[in-house]
């Protein structure tokens, strides 16, 4: 699991998400759901994959944050329902999140707790037009205050690296606005 977000001048930020997603043998597997808070089901969601199905439907539907506070969110459904799959599929997901950064706050919930399976080998990569003052990282499930590594690569630019997150678990990365970069 990998992704990114790149926050804007006005506080939105582009998301992309890309998702490897082994299915196994399991029979009647048709794709993988999504669940995004904060997303409006109007947003521009795009949807890729190299090796399965990717037309997508959307619907609004409400989950925990990370913080463990109900929030409005989007469901997005990705696969043919006449297409089985098997094996190890990857999905890219692009979309555009409302106030990930509010006032001088920044704050992204960049895995969600809605996955019901285990998430191995995330990187999580938030990239600002300012230097993230103080930031943080929590992971674990909605509500935790099990804190993970931030590794700056460069001003503007911080990465969390997590080996494993059980299911319905979550990151969420954090900080506050410091000085603007040309």
């Amino acid at each position: 699991y990998w992704t990114s977000a790149a926050v804007a001048a006005d506080g939105s930020a582009r998301v992309t998400e890309v998702i490897d997603y082994d299915v196994g043998l399991t029979p009647d597997k048709h794709g993988i759901f999504r669940w995004v808070p904060g997303l409006a089901p109007d947003a521009d969601i795009t949807v890729s994959s190299p090796d399965a199905p990717s037309q997508f439907t959307v619907r609004p539907t409400s989950v925990e944050s990370q913080r463990g506070e109900t929030v409005g969110a989007t469901e997005i459904k990705i696969g043919d329902p006449a297409t089985t799959i098997s094996g190890r599929n990857r999905y890219e997901i692009g979309y555009t999140l409302p106030d990930v950064r509010q006032d001088a706050t920044v704050d992204w919930e960049a895995v969600g707790t809605g996955w019901d399976v285990d998430v191995s080998d995330v990187e999580v990569h938030l990239v600002t037009p300012f230097v993230l003052d103080s930031p943080s990282c929590f992971a674990g499930p909605a509500g935790s205050t099990s804190t993970c590594d931030v590794r700056e690569v460069e001003p503007g630019h911080v990465v969390v690296s997590i080996d494993d997150l059980g299911a319905h678990e979550g990151v969420s990365v954090e900080g506050t606005r410091g000085a603007a970069l040309a």
